[in-house]
């Protein structure tokens, strides 16, 4: 699990550094959005002044209403453009990692997922280390000759079981986790510092 948390917190590392810069970006794509909303309503609001006097309140809460919610819509949209883009560098990251990092994480996965026979499925890159991992666990599996075709991690086939332990599956398996914590990073500490 040390491994995992040193894996996690590489990732927050990279994930805070480039989210400054994607901050910046998303703030101008915000503050753009936010002067069309505030043109609409201005003209939402000087149609209003034009109406009879009666209907011009009822106008008048239903534009900054709209506004409003233009508004509630366009940051949460930005938000999670911004997720969206750490979620792709996250599975970059892993992507990157050395070939060391990846002999102990893929072992780690090898010998949480149970089954302790079988063939390993590599994508090209990781091939290099199949036999490392055959060894890591004691010689009792294989490792399949045909290259997958994924990012990263492995796949275990045994016998009818087949354990989809890639990159794109931990990411997937576990989405609502990750989007949570890219989240709680990104966000929350705007909150602490008093800018939201």
């Amino acid at each position: 699990m040390e491994g995992l948390d040193a894996i996690k917190k590489r990732i927050l590392a990279d994930a805070r550094e480039e989210t400054h810069e994607i901050e910046r970006q998303s703030e101008k794509v915000i503050s753009d959005m936010m002067k069309q909303s505030q043109a609409e309503c201005e003209k939402i609001l000087s149609d209003a002044q034009k109406s009879a006097e009666s209907s011009a309140d009822v106008l008048l809460n239903r534009a900054e209403s709209l506004t409003a919610l233009e508004q509630r819509k366009t940051i949460l949209g930005a938000r999670q453009s911004l997720i969206e883009k750490v979620l792709d560098q996250t599975l970059g990251s892993l992507q990157q990692l050395s070939l060391s990092e990846k002999e102990a994480f893929y072992t780690r996965l090898i010998r949480q997922s149970g089954l302790d026979r079988g063939q390993i499925v590599l994508n090209e890159p990781d091939r290099v280390l199949g036999e490392l991992l055959v060894k890591s666990c004691g010689g009792t599996m294989s490792v399949d000759p045909q290259p997958g075709s994924f990012a990263g991690g492995l796949i275990i086939r045994q016998n009818l079981i087949e354990e989809n332990l890639t990159f794109e599956t931990l990411l997937k398996n576990n989405r609502s986790k990750w989007i949570k914590l890219a989240a709680d990073v990104l966000f929350d500490s705007k909150k602490s510092a008093g800018t939201e």
